[in-house]
């Protein structure tokens, strides 16, 4: 799950889903330090994943990080799910 720090309790919520479902997924709870072990952790993550599933909203479109594993995901041929974040208070339909 590739997503902007804004939106980690929208991530955690379809992680949560998509485990319940039977779904394995790999979400960044935690605050690792230094670029090049959270570079190495992205990647090994990319790696074992079957798709890359990003959630898409204006946080994300700025993140340095959602654009790192995009380009991961995309260079390794991952299929990327993106998924559009409504704004808050934005009712779904």
């Amino acid at each position: 799950m590739s997503y902007a720090r804004s939106d980690r309790q929208i991530a955690g919520r379809l992680v949560a889903e998509l485990r319940r479902a039977g779904r394995d997924c790999w979400l960044n709870t935690s605050e690792i330090t230094g670029d090049g072990i959270w570079e190495a952790a992205i990647a090994e993550g990319i790696e074992r994943a079957y798709a890359v599933v990003t959630l898409v909203s204006a946080a994300a479109n700025t993140s340095k990080w959602v654009r790192v594993e995009f380009l991961l995901a995309e260079k390794r041929g991952k299929p990327i799910v993106p998924l559009p974040v409504a704004k808050a208070g934005a009712r779904c339909r």
